[in-house]
């Protein structure tokens, strides 16, 4: 394990040599991008299991075919991941977000602190969201950045409960 991690290290070292001096070369293939982060995801799953860590996957596409190299995003998907794992404390999430529209994808993930309790999750569900979206919304803090008119008073009160 440790002549991997070794192995790894220098592979990065020269990689990184290689783009310093504009001579690293992407291997770009038409690939679903979608597929692949989320496989990435789950097979780091065990590792964020083992400190209690949820993992989200979620994106507004299910497929999306974008010219790229598949080694090179899944070193950095793997890299994103296992530092927001390796940062996080033990009863947390961390929720990977992708999102495509027609001339970009952007991906991007955040980490909340402990789990939410069921009643707050449940709440949402009542409103007609989805485990994911619930979890989504309070996770992005979506609640701290002004309430839409059809919200009531019970979701300010846990805005001002969680989002201080």
């Amino acid at each position: 394990r440790n002549s991997y991690k070794m192995m790894k290290l220098v592979d990065n070292l020269i990689d990184t040599t290689k783009i310093e001096e504009k001579y690293y070369n992407l291997n770009k293939k038409a690939i679903d991008v979608v597929s692949l982060i989320e496989n990435t995801i789950l097979s780091m799953d065990k590792y964020a299991k083992q400190k209690s860590i949820e993992l989200i996957f979620d994106t507004n596409e299910e497929e999306a075919i974008v010219l790229l190299d598949p080694e090179a995003i899944d070193r950095i998907i793997v890299n994103l991941v296992s530092n927001a794992i390796k940062f996080s404390p033990k009863d947390s999430t961390v929720m990977i977000n992708l999102y495509i529209d027609e001339n970009d994808v952007t991906a991007n993930h955040s980490a909340y602190i402990g789990k939410f309790r069921d009643d707050e999750i449940f709440y949402l569900q009542r409103l007609g969201l989805s485990y994911i979206d619930a979890t989504k919304l309070l996770l992005k803090g979506f609640l701290s950045n002004g309430m839409p008119k059809y919200m009531d008073k019970h979701i300010n009160k846990l805005t001002k409960k969680y989002w201080r």
